[in-house]
């Protein structure tokens, strides 16, 4: 059961934000006061997923209450005022069904008695009839009890009454907590040095490095405890053009229509919200013309041509297999540039693991932990501990993994079919080399039998056994080689469910199989697992060309001749059958997909059904792989008319303000839903001075500064 409290205010911007939010989260009970009312109605409200319970009766009610739709209520009439609205709510909680009061009220601040006397009337009936009362009011009493700095005298009546009765306030005081981003980072560093300067670690066993590393991350969050005090959470508005000076500008006019109301002049308050809102839009045109400007100077992204035409090391070429990876040959493991580099390649802020350290505590203290860091994971390296702490582990993963990959690529070691997780190669590389063996085979008058291969729970299955040998081959040996093992050894999971606020775990299971899911190191880990998997086939025999990105795999059989085709691919199905069985890995049948590629010139239907893995594979017409749909004749309508679809859907009805400019609203026609039919439309209603521009970048310019003058989109719908 989820319920919200809200003070309105007459605002129709916040009746608006109260509809979008009950409209798109699940919001059983809303307790609402100061609703905005509008030609003596009640409006803006979610009639549609809510009913509405408050005083029909009154002209300008201030308390209402929303339900959602299927709740069993009864509205206590007796209770309905003006500043009162309250109803019999039937709830369910733990399977159990009980009825509740649930009441929403406003409480005037020029009242005598905080508690009006409806509201005291129905504490009385609750304690008679023997119900529980939710009441979610406005009481304009101030406590510190309840999170308010200052303390009024309705407040402490408040308080008083509640003591009186057996009425528990739920509003607790703002929680304190450390905001890492206003840590005297000074402060931090100085402590730190302090706390470790002169340290050297004794290490001679597995327990001592543990302990070391236990006081290592001590001396952390104790300098950043001591630089990063409690501070009381506070709320701010997520609003780029909103400033003090607009909020100064709110409270003066919310004054001013305080003392009109109770002196009837009207002039001082028209003039203060007339300041207001023209400060207001002052204020948006500001900020959009600096978002617009801005967008000249967000760095462009990498260039598809310079990724894939990047030197990265994987040309073809005659792959040299290295004895083993010692400091000779592939460099020292960890040095103090790499693990600054790996400290520096994370976010500052990202949340912190179970040892309550983030990335930013690492980099602001750089220069004081490079020297302490180095050390202990050159000891890592050598005692194999078991645990880590987790920042240190996710900073000992990275620079591991960077050096992995670098010494597997300066030995041209990984395939170079293999675009998953390879620096300098992406989907768009992989779907490049794929769709250009299909045109190449189509410039030969050939057909191809595409078989796009999907694991089941690939990255959970492999055997830790086999991936200790398959790096053992890499030349990867010695601490290491023990190291890895010790990284895959012992690994522990357990599953955890929330259910009506409790968690239940299920027991403690040890994994035998598989890479740490959201690892650094488990990507690299399986791509060099199926590094061999091309070796199934022979060039020279079998006309056969391999795409892979991760776990998805494609493999494309080609030939001049049909029935030599089939005859190719069962030969590659039974090999690939063998490497699967070999490496403990299974296939997901459902999919794994097989299309027959051909030139529509090429009359050749598809076979009813592929036997692959003892599993029945039926050919497609189309399928997705790695995002991108591809069909039997490589002519791209499927995925043309999934981007039209895209695109369009995020066309919508626009009228702007200053002028009568609209975007077209959808149609059935494909031409109407067209992204040129709408710029057509919205070129056609341009200015003629703008039109009649002669040379594009005049356009551009008189375009650009035409649209910051106009701003027809606010922040908002932007």
């Amino acid at each position: 059961m989820s319920d919200m409290q809200i003070n309105l205010q007459h605002s129709k911007a916040a009746s608006s934000a109260l509809c979008w939010r009950t409209s798109r989260r699940h919001v059983d009970i809303g307790l609402i006061q100061v609703p905005w009312i509008n030609g003596g109605q009640v409006r803006s409200l979610p009639n549609k997923v809510c009913q509405t319970i408050y005083c029909d009766k009154s002209v300008t009610p201030r308390a209402l209450i929303i339900l959602r739709r299927g709740l069993t209520c009864l509205p206590l009439t007796e209770f309905l005022t003006r500043d009162l609205a309250a109803a019999l709510v039937e709830v369910r909680t733990e399977s159990i069904k009980r009825q509740l009061v649930i009441t929403s009220g406003y409480f005037p601040g020029n009242a005598i008695s905080p508690l009006p006397e409806e509201v005291q009337r129905l504490i009385e009936w609750c304690c008679m009839e023997k119900k529980q009362l939710i009441l979610g009011c406005d009481a304009n009493a101030h406590h510190k009890v309840w999170g308010i700095t200052d303390i009024n005298h309705r407040g402490e009546d408040l308080l008083d009454f509640s003591f009186s009765t057996n009425i528990e306030i739920v509003n607790v005081a703002d929680v304190e907590c450390r905001t890492p981003r206003k840590t005297d980072w000074e402060l931090y560093i100085a402590l730190l040095s302090s706390d470790l300067k002169g340290l050297k670690y004794n290490i001679s066993s597995n327990e001592d490095l543990e302990i070391a590393s236990a006081h290592f991350t001590s001396c952390l969050k104790g300098a950043f405890e001591n630089s990063c005090p409690f501070r009381k959470k506070t709320i701010s508005r997520d609003v780029p053009w909103w400033n003090n000076h607009l909020e100064n500008l709110k409270k003066t006019a919310w004054k001013a229509f305080n003392k009109a109301k109770r002196e009837g002049s009207w002039n001082a308050y028209r003039l203060a919200l007339i300041n207001y809102n023209k400060e207001v839009r002052k204020s948006k045109k500001k900020s959009w013309r600096s978002f617009c400007e801005g967008i000249d100077k967000i760095p462009q992204q990498l260039d598809f041509k310079k990724q894939i035409t990047s030197e990265d090391g994987t040309s073809a070429g005659e792959v040299y297999n290295p004895t083993r990876w010692d400091s000779q040959k592939a460099g020292r493991l960890f040095t103090p540039e790499r693990i600054e580099w790996a400290i520096k390649s994370f976010q500052p802020f990202k949340s912190a693991g179970m040892d309550g350290i983030f990335p930013a505590m690492l980099q602001k203290g750089v220069e004081v932990l490079i020297a302490p860091i180095t050390e202990l994971f050159k000891l890592f390296g050598s005692y194999r501990p078991i645990s880590i702490l987790p920042s240190f582990s996710k900073l000992f993963e990275k620079a591991m993994s960077d050096r992995l990959v670098s010494f597997l690529t300066s030995f041209n070691m990984l395939s170079k079919n293999q675009h998953g997780y390879v620096k300098g190669r992406s989907v768009e590389t992989a779907i490049l080399q794929f769709t250009e063996n299909i045109i190449k085979s189509f410039e030969k008058n050939e057909i191809l039998l595409g078989i796009f291969i999907d694991l089941s729970k690939a990255f959970d299955s492999l055997s830790h056994k086999k991936l200790l040998e398959k790096l053992e081959s890499f030349g990867i040996r010695g601490n290491v080689l023990r190291w890895f093992e010790s990284y895959l050894r012992d690994r522990q999971q357990r599953t955890a469910v929330k259910k009506e606020g409790k968690t239940i775990k299920s027991d403690i299971k040890i994994n035998n199989t598989g890479v740490p899911q959201g690892s650094i190191l488990g990507p690299i880990l399986f791509i060099i697992f199926i590094n061999d998997i091309e070796r199934i086939f022979d060039a020279q025999t079998i006309s056969c060309f391999m795409t892979i990105f991760a776990d998805d795999t494609n493999l494309l059989v080609s030939d001049s001749s049909y029935p030599r085709l089939l005859q190719k691919m069962f030969v590659l199905l039974e090999k690939i059958q063998d490497w699967f069985e070999e490496n403990d890995l299974i296939l997901n049948a459902e999919k794994t997909k097989v299309v027959l590629f051909r030139t529509p010139q090429q009359r050749i239907q598809r076979p009813d059904k592929i036997t692959m893995l003892s599993q029945d594979l039926k050919p497609d017409q189309c399928t997705k792989f790695l995002g991108v749909f591809i069909d039997e004749h490589l002519n791209w309508t499927e995925q043309i008319n999934i981007g039209v679809y895209s695109t369009c859907s995020s066309f919508h009805s626009y009228q702007t303000r200053q002028l009568n400019l609209s975007f077209p609203r959808h149609k059935l026609s494909i031409t109407e839903k067209h992204p040129t039919y709408a710029c057509i439309k919205y070129y056609n209603n341009l200015p003629v001075d703008i039109r009649n521009c002669q040379t594009l970048n005049l356009f551009k310019k008189k375009l650009k500064s035409f649209l910051l003058d106009l701003e027809p989109y606010s922040l908002d719908d932007f």
